[in-house]
């Protein structure tokens, strides 16, 4: 257990007398003062922090509260303690001396592999990690999240449809199902259901072979709450579209909420319906990018809170300046560093970390390529120079591969449009878009190109196996 103490520069004073009213227990007291605090905080402050608090005792003056990580006890530290404190010194008339606790374990989640039926009758599909407390909010997603928190706070009210998009493994899902947790925790009653878009569209599929699509219809019309992950899977079913549409419609028009992840913003889904993509983009549209090294770091500490285990600042930034797009990447070799560590009774060191992620390596894994040797590649490939793709020259001789190079970037290296724009001379991120399409839609048609492609892809293969 983890303790902060916080005592205004006094020594601490033992066996004082319980200060509350008779009659009030400490968790009366605790929701009187949030009472309190929540008129003088922000909603974000609230949700993120304050509503994570437990009481734990009161002893006299020293007040104990747990929180569930590290990331959570900084942020009430850095924002909340002080106003805490002069809301326990009014209700108990006395100096307040606050200890916060980090306890990981003190809501009771279901277990993994567990049934979330066996939870609730209306957590359907939402995997339990995936809570709001356990995500970690930096500059590339701050705005998502406060999206998320508002589409929380007023489901169905507001920002419908919320679309998340950004590349893969940036935190898009746990986003989408911590806004499913966090409604059905503060609304009980209602109900949610969380799918891929195949999942979906292999169930249409099914109610449509087994005529069976009223049964269809009423799973997914009579709910509060729709959650749908990786849309641009409905591109390749017009049927499906269809369905999705005429489904999408009727929990809007009953101002029931819904919200979408996508690897694309709704205007570069150019195989959806236009009426599909209009009602995305009816919404609000909010992109994730890659964390950066310091909301990494913090990702890894709550990581650690939560699992119990110790990790030296070395070791911890480290490991988060290895993976800088991918936050799956990131937490699956945490898991395997730890666990390896375990096992093996050793402490988390940079040493260790190396010999493990050596092990990894040596099984096959690779690095994504980067923007540079990407560039390289595509250029040598089309026989030109890497300063033809990063000048400003128009020819065709060019255009096609800078697109080539573009779309690369973005399907290989899990660049965000705006890294990719950037690479090309700070070039507007519609431009990247527009480059990504062109490349999609002349595959569909071009076999040449679609050769190019994959021999750029096994070149950047064996460029990119560690040795």
């Amino acid at each position: 257990m983890v303790t902060c103490e916080y005592n205004c520069g006094k020594p601490e004073k033992k066996d004082q007398p319980n200060i509350m009213t008779t009659d009030e227990t400490l968790e009366e007291l605790w929701n009187r003062i949030v009472t309190s605090l929540k008129e003088e905080v922000t909603p974000a402050q609230y949700e993120g922090f304050l509503r994570h608090i437990r009481p734990v005792k009161q002893e006299g003056p020293n007040v104990h509260i747990s929180v569930p990580s590290s990331f959570i006890k900084d942020g009430i530290e850095k924002g909340l303690k002080r106003a805490i404190i002069r809301q326990f010194q009014l209700a108990l008339e006395v100096p307040v001396y606050l200890f916060i606790q980090i306890e990981p374990n003190d809501v009771k989640l279901p277990q993994l592999g567990e049934s979330v039926h066996d939870v609730s009758a209306n957590l359907v599909n939402l995997n339990p990690k995936y809570r709001m407390e356990y995500y970690v909010v930096g500059p590339t997603n701050r705005f998502a999240h406060a999206a998320a928190l508002a589409v929380i706070k007023g489901p169905g009210l507001v920002y419908n449809p919320l679309f998340l998009w950004g590349p893969v493994g940036v935190g898009k899902t746990h986003l989408m199902q911590a806004i499913g947790h966090q409604i059905l925790r503060d609304h009980p009653k209602r109900k949610a259901m969380y799918v891929t878009a195949e999942v979906f569209t292999s169930e249409c599929i099914d109610a449509i072979r087994e005529q069976t699509t009223n049964e269809f219809q009423k799973k997914y019309r009579t709910i509060d709450l729709l959650l749908i992950d990786d849309v641009p899977f409905f591109e390749r079913t017009e049927v499906i579209q269809e369905a999705f549409f005429h489904t999408f419609n009727e929990l809007y028009q009953k101002g029931k909420q819904i919200v979408l992840t996508s690897d694309r913003p709704p205007q570069a889904l150019n195989k959806l319906q236009d009426r599909l993509v209009n009602r995305f983009e009816s919404g609000l549209t909010a992109d994730i990018k890659p964390p950066d090294l310091e909301t990494r770091e913090a990702i890894l500490r709550e990581l650690a809170d939560r699992q119990g285990i110790t990790i030296d600042l070395e070791p911890l930034q480290y490991l988060a300046e290895q993976f800088t797009s991918n936050i799956r990447e990131l937490e699956g070799s945490f898991n395997r560093v730890t666990a390896f560590a375990s096992l093996n009774h050793q402490r988390i060191t940079v040493d260790l970390i190396e010999s493990v992620l050596e092990d990894i390596r040596k099984k096959g894994k690779k690095r994504p390529p980067s923007a540079d040797s990407i560039t390289v590649c595509v250029a040598e490939h089309y026989h030109l120079r890497r300063e033809d793709l990063l000048s400003r020259r128009q020819d065709h001789e060019v255009i096609l591969p800078r697109q080539v190079a573009m779309y690369l970037m973005y399907e290989l290296a899990g660049l965000t449009l705006k890294q990719i724009g950037q690479h090309f001379g700070k070039k507007d991120h519609s431009t990247v878009i527009h480059a990504c399409e062109k490349v999609r839609k002349k595959l569909e048609e071009d076999s040449s190109l679609e050769q190019d492609i994959k021999v750029l892809r096994l070149r950047f293969k064996e460029s990119t196996r560690e040795t």
